[in-house]
């Protein structure tokens, strides 16, 4: 949905903030609002419109928001009650390390000389594994 500067009622992020309350009292900063409006919070970005230099939003869009929230808790606290998901369907991220598979060698005299260590259809060539780094 996007915001029309010219007809939505635009509410300024220092009173969306407060509408916001924060565990132990007081209520979200501003910039935490600037921040869902440019970056997102777990995905989902709330609307908003910069007028020069200020971000506004309105309560539609806050509305949306806080909706789009609690369906993602919803579905976050089903995936709970749902067996493992299997490695197989796990994609990573862009710009995210993959999951680590953890390798197991049943038969170590077997694996010992070995240049590649396999776990179903998963392959990794020992030769371009880097040492581990101790830090100081």
């Amino acid at each position: 949905m996007a915001i029309d500067i010219t007809r939505d009622k635009l509410i300024s992020l220092e009173d969306a903030a407060k509408m916001f309350p924060k565990t132990g009292g007081g209520h979200v900063h501003a910039k935490t609002v600037r921040n869902w409006i440019t970056n997102g919070y777990h995905g989902i970005k709330l609307d908003g419109a910069q007028v020069g230099s200020k971000f506004y939003t309105t309560a539609d869009a806050l509305k949306s928001f806080s909706r789009r929230l609690n369906e993602l808790r919803q579905v976050r606290s089903r995936k709970v009650d749902e067996p493992h998901v299997e490695a197989e369907s796990v994609v990573p991220a862009p710009n995210r390390a993959a999951p680590a598979v953890d390798f197991t060698v049943a038969h170590e005299e077997a694996a010992a000389g070995s240049d590649t260590l396999t776990e179903e259809d998963t392959t990794v060539d020992l030769r371009r594994l880097q040492p581990a780094r101790q830090n100081q």
